[in-house]
């Protein structure tokens, strides 16, 4: 550990109880406060990949709930069924 000296008397107080906090008291200030912060950030990640797969799946299962129903309900109706084409012949004569 680092000492330093101040000169003022109640830093030099709060260096002093610091100073007598053995390593593995440091270990376990160091774990208490690294860990939860670790796990955090891991449970964060893992959350945005759980959540990341499961919209990826809700949209492949959308998409081929969509191609069944398309398929079951047949090819599209355009309305060119009913129409007559009409070529004139006056365009085509230069």
């Amino acid at each position: 550990m680092v000492r330093v000296m101040f000169h003022n008397p109640r830093l030099n107080a709060w260096q002093h109880r610091l100073a007598r906090i053995p390593r593995w008291g440091w270990t376990i200030i160091g774990v208490a406060i690294v860990l939860p912060i670790v796990l955090l950030l891991l449970s964060v990640v893992a959350m945005a990949l759980i959540a990341g797969a499961v919209a990826l799946a809700v949209v492949i299962a959308l998409l081929v709930l969509r191609g069944i129903f398309l398929r079951l309900k047949g090819p599209k109706d355009d309305g060119r069924r009913k129409v007559k084409i009409v070529v004139r012949r006056d365009v085509f004569l230069d």
